[in-house]
């Protein structure tokens, strides 16, 4: 899970290993590779140590003045100024100020944003649509965002209310209906509701693309959504042998 931040970025990690659940692709500017816009086209440019976007044809449309940048996503693209992090137009207008410790991009209308040790959610105008109360959460998917509380995970919905008891070791969000949760050793997937749809039995669990999702056992395996196997290949440990 890419996040905007003030001095690098992270990753999601799962069970020791990355997984593949689709988070969404943000990244922050870098001097030798452009930051496009999902509309426009704009491109990241940096000038004199500051940042800007460029349009298609090489023209400045928001001048270079940001200490770091991210992607636009609907609509808006994360900026930092003074080690805190807002959110501009596609023609630099500031529509959220610089005011968060972190952020990630919008994705569903919301974009989840640390303040000091607690994430939270706001919307397209800054407004708090699910106040900064989780030490772990991730962003939101088909309505739900999977978030640790307590020492168990579960999903929470758009107003902060958890959609079931939390009780799952590590949970996934949720794509095509399933979201990957590890209980113990072993991951499966559930439903929205938290329910088993296919029970845990692999080491890894990816996220569903297309009605098929990689996993995880003594080999690598391209799964249905009812679990049956379409595909194996050894592992790569068994490759070496």
């Amino acid at each position: 899970m890419t996040v905007f931040r003030t001095a690098s970025f992270s990753i999601c990690l799962l069970a020791g290993i990355v997984q593949s659940c689709s988070f969404p692709s943000v990244v922050t500017a870098d001097e030798d590779e452009q930051v496009t816009s999902d509309s426009l086209e704009l491109a990241a440019f940096k000038e004199n140590g500051k940042y800007g976007f460029k349009d298609a044809t090489g023209k400045v449309a928001i001048p270079a003045r940001y200490d770091d940048v991210g992607s636009f996503s609907e609509g808006l693209a994360a900026i930092s100024l003074d080690d805190k992090w807002g959110f501009v137009n596609e023609t630099g207008d500031i529509i959220v100020d610089p005011q968060f410790d972190e952020v990630e991009h919008f994705n569903e209308g919301v974009a989840k944003v640390l303040v000091g040790d607690k994430y939270g959610f706001v919307n397209q105008v800054g407004e708090w649509v699910v106040e900064p109360s989780f030490e772990v959460v991730h962003s939101f998917s088909e309505g739900l965002a999977p978030a640790m509380i307590g020492e168990k995970w579960g999903f929470v919905d758009r107003t902060g209310q958890q959609a079931f008891r939390p009780r799952f070791d590590q949970l996934g969000r949720l794509t095509e209906g399933l979201a990957p949760a590890r209980v113990g050793a072993l991951w499966g997937y559930v439903n929205w509701k938290g329910e088993w749809m296919i029970l845990p039995r692999f080491t890894f669990a990816g996220a569903f693309q297309n009605g098929r999702a990689e996993v995880w056992t003594e080999t690598i395996d391209i799964i249905d959504r009812r679990g049956a196997v379409l595909k194996s290949t050894p592992s790569h440990f068994e490759r070496l042998q």
